[in-house]
């Protein structure tokens, strides 16, 4: 999300709840809780071929670290609207780990 525009966008009124209800335990530092349901957008099929997510992971994660904080600061979610570039880094650290965790990692 923070490196592309191709996510859909809900309608007005799930963007308003998301930003209303959701925006501030995304982007705060509380980790997420275990087995939260993952959003439709982010759900993906069992097949995935795991080298290829990987070095897609890390080739994402060396262009946010290139890019840096201006390129991320009040770049906009499409869930969430503007996010700070603060915001950014502690919603993408807080996923990672959340999915490094889950997998033991």
């Amino acid at each position: 999300m923070a490196l592309r525009d191709d996510f859909p966008r809900p309608n007005r009124l799930l963007r308003l709840v998301y930003r209303v209800a959701i925006k501030r335990q995304v982007t705060s530092r509380t980790p997420y809780k275990r087995n939260l349901p993952t959003a439709p957008i982010f759900r993906v099929g069992p097949q995935q071929d795991f080298i290829r997510e990987r070095d897609g992971l890390i080739a994402d994660l060396e262009q946010v670290h290139r890019l840096g904080p201006s390129y991320l600061d009040g770049r906009e979610s499409p869930t969430l609207g503007p996010l700070s570039a603060t915001e950014w880094n502690v919603m993408l650290a807080k996923h990672l780990d959340h999915h490094l965790v889950q997998f033991g990692v």
